[in-house]
């Protein structure tokens, strides 16, 4: 194989390595910070959150800071649910999906309250949910233990042949 090829092909995998390295610590560094990112799984808050997509919250802000019109995540019954807070009373916060007619009928105290809505990346929540899933993790896990099988064995028969 000619050197330039060689030589390209390990710019792409510095490049590879340098961009998922930033990604894991982008991650890590915004999960230290009080950040966590929760995948929208019905259209109740549409057309702002389609379903599917991928909310970034910030767990520091404080209960008391909340107003009308800010989109928070509380805990109800067995799940989380990401909906807009429509008033704000003495017993906590009223909170409603964007699409639905009628409010939550719930109140949002600081027990469930668990975080302000920063925004949200449409779509990415399905590559998330799909990553999550058993079968996908363990093809993926074949795959990459082949390729590093497969490259240490090309690299171990480069060496032998110089």
């Amino acid at each position: 194989m000619p050197r330039s090829i060689i030589s390209m092909w390990k710019v792409k995998e510095s490049i590879w390595s340098v961009l998922t390295s930033l990604g894991v610590c982008l991650i890590v560094l915004a999960y230290l910070l009080g950040y966590r990112c929760y995948i929208v799984m019905s259209g109740s808050m549409e057309p702002q959150f389609p379903t599917g997509s991928l909310c970034l919250v910030d767990t520091r802000v404080e209960f008391e800071s909340i107003g009308v019109g800010d989109v928070i995540v509380f805990a109800q019954h067995n799940g989380l649910v990401t909906h807009r807070v429509i008033a704000v009373t003495e017993d906590g916060l009223e909170t409603k999906g964007d699409a639905n007619d009628i409010s939550d009928g719930i109140r949002v105290t600081r027990a469930n309250f668990g975080g302000k809505t920063m925004g949200a990346i449409p779509g990415l929540g399905y590559v998330l949910y799909w990553l999550k899933q058993p079968l996908v993790q363990g093809i993926g896990g074949v795959v990459v233990i082949t390729v590093w099988i497969w490259e240490r064995r090309r690299h171990n028969g480069n060496r032998e042949n110089d």
